[in-house]
């Protein structure tokens, strides 16, 4: 349903007039292409998307174009272009975006963490909680706060994990997100 919807957004988009609008249903129907593990297809709309962004002039969408083009070289395991376009990404975010930052340093925190650096999975995932702070986004912060717990716990800092899991958890909890409750837990 999701991919019949965003399709027919994007099928009546005027490129000129929607533009903001296509790259915005590019990207989402990509991100759902991806979940599925369909990455030729993904990566082709969230190229569409990027393009389409910058051809709007629009920083924020580009940004997210490429945030999920990171994304997408990460599953499929490559990481050093994964790296690429998230730094990208950053880059196109500066101090005016605080909300994509804190999206792109969380992806940079998870690869990071893949890789086994818990020191720069640490420093990625301290950034993401700043930027979603000055954002003001309270779900972004409780999966910061649950990221830098399991970051802890894996170095076994017991009384540190805890601390970020409840917070987590109480920033859950007051905004109804029931499945980070449950990831929380």
């Amino acid at each position: 349903e999701a991919i019949a919807s965003y399709r027919a957004v994007i099928d009546a988009a005027d490129p000129r007039a929607d533009a903001k609008l296509l790259a915005e249903a590019l990207r989402r129907l990509g991100n759902v292409h991806r979940r599925r593990h369909e990455l030729d297809v993904a990566t082709e709309l969230m190229q569409r998307s990027f393009e389409v962004s910058l051809a709007a002039n629009d920083p924020s969408l580009v940004g997210e174009a490429l945030n999920a083009l990171a994304v997408i070289h990460f599953v499929r395991g490559d990481w050093e272009r994964a790296r690429q376009e998230a730094q990208r990404a950053l880059a196109v975010a500066g101090d005016n975006d605080a909300a994509l930052r804190a999206r792109v340093e969380q992806n940079l925190g998870t690869m990071a963490n893949a890789e086994g650096d818990l020191d720069g999975a640490l420093a990625h995932y301290q950034r993401s909680l700043d930027a979603f702070r000055v954002a003001g986004d309270r779900r972004g912060l409780a999966i910061a706060y649950h990221n830098i717990g399991m970051n802890k716990a894996d170095r076994e800092l017991w009384p540190e994990a805890d601390v970020s899991f409840r917070t987590s958890l109480e920033m859950a909890v007051a905004i109804g997100d029931v499945t980070l409750r449950g990831l929380t837990l």
